[in-house]
This record gives structure tokens, C-alpha cells and sequence, in this order.
């Protein structure tokens, strides 16, 4: 299951559970410290998405449609695919 690409996001299912996974760290982290997190917020919700994983609420993202959501949170997923990638 693993080896499932996702196009979206131009990765495989593990590396894609391995992002979220590390995303909901940096923003469970970034709340506590009273910072902002909605880029990381998008990088869930697209993960999310393109996962089929029922979709989080965030309230940095009241307001944004799916649709506008989607456009910036794949321009923001390839930084964060980095990441992954050189653990």
C-alpha cells in the first residue's frame, strides 16, 4: 500500500502519511506556541484531500473554499515534500 501513487501530490501513500504525520507535529507545535499555522493547515487539508482522509476543520481556514484551499496548499506541499524525502 505503500507504493500507491498519488498524483496530486506527486508521491506515494507513505511518503504522504509521513507528511501528514510530521505536519500535524509542526502544527500542534506552532498552537501551542502561539504561532501562525495556516500554511501548515493547508498542507493538511490538501494531504487530506488528495488521501481521502476526512477533511480536519482549521479556523485559519474559516472562510476559503475547497477550491481556493487546493490551489494553495499543492503550491505549498512541494516544499514540505522536500522534507520527506531527506529524512
Amino acid at each position: 500500500m505503500q507504493q500507491i501513487f498519488l498524483p496530486e501530490l506527486e508521491m506515494c501513500w507513505g511518503p504522504a502519511c509521513s507528511a501528514l504525520r510530521k505536519s500535524w507535529f509542526a502544527c500542534k507545535f506552532a498552537g501551542k506556541g502561539g504561532l501562525y499555522r495556516g500554511d501548515i493547515a493547508y498542507r493538511i487539508r490538501t494531504i487530506q484531500g488528495a488521501t481521502g482522509i476526512k477533511n480536519s476543520e482549521f479556523p485559519e481556514l474559516e472562510g476559503l473554499d475547497d477550491e481556493e484551499l487546493t490551489k494553495e496548499g499543492l503550491q505549498s506541499i512541494w516544499l514540505f515534500k522536500l522534507l520527506v524525502t531527506h529524512d
